[in-house]
């Protein structure tokens, strides 16, 4: 069966690429080195919020908090890429710009970052796909039916998650429906996330087929 290209309506409300790495300089460091090479690729870089660090042994008659932000983000208008400590994030930055372009795009970033050199060893990746549907109760039409009935009582919300093993993948997936919304509405969500770990080191060469 040929897998479609692109789905309507666009039910796809976050695709993520997680890979958590581990390094022998400090996440501080690592920030300016990131820094340096995204914006030489033209990335614009947003604030976030920071951690406060008090000043020490510094005299002063009003000191301040030095705010040092250690969780950038960086965006483009195709990819943006969260730098947190021994973890990047990456995900889409207004629409999904559909599969081939998107792991493209990410697949040119971490090359660069790898590039760098910093990264010791790579030992998780992860993929997750969040989909959203307003007004619907998505128990309404999955198949096979995965509802947990009651019929004197009237279910408002369902939550149901399994997880399959398809060994080295790790799938978890979560369905539900009746999660408000702040306007008052509700949407149902299928949630997906496949994860490889191998904590002796994921090579390089084999990330992407990944």
């Amino acid at each position: 069966m040929r897998l479609p290209k692109k789905i309507e309506p666009d039910f796809l409300k976050d695709s993520i690429i997680e890979i958590r790495y581990e390094s022998n300089l400090p996440h501080e460091f690592v920030i300016g080195l990131i820094y340096q090479k995204l914006n030489d690729l033209g990335f614009k870089f947003v604030n976030v919020p920071t951690i406060p660090l008090a000043r020490k042994n510094v005299p002063s008659p009003d000191p301040k908090p030095i705010n040092i932000n250690l969780n950038p983000i960086f965006f483009n208008d195709v990819v943006r890429v969260n730098c947190g400590p021994n973890m990047l994030v990456f995900n889409f930055k207004d629409k999904y710009p559909l599969w081939d372009n998107y792991f493209a795009a990410i697949k040119s970033v971490f090359k660069n970052i790898y590039s760098l050199g910093f990264i010791e060893k790579i030992f998780k990746i992860g993929l997750r796909y969040i989909n959203s549907f307003e007004n619907t109760n998505i128990f309404d039409i999955i198949r096979p039916d995965w509802r947990v009935a009651f019929p004197n009582y009237q279910n408002t919300s369902t939550t149901i998650k399994t997880e399959v093993f398809n060994d080295p993948f790790r799938t978890i997936l979560n369905i539900g429906n009746g999660y408000p919304l702040n306007d008052g509405r509700q949407v149902s969500l299928i949630d997906i996330d496949v994860i490889y770990r191998d904590q002796r080191g994921i090579n390089f060469d084999l990330i992407f087929s990944h």
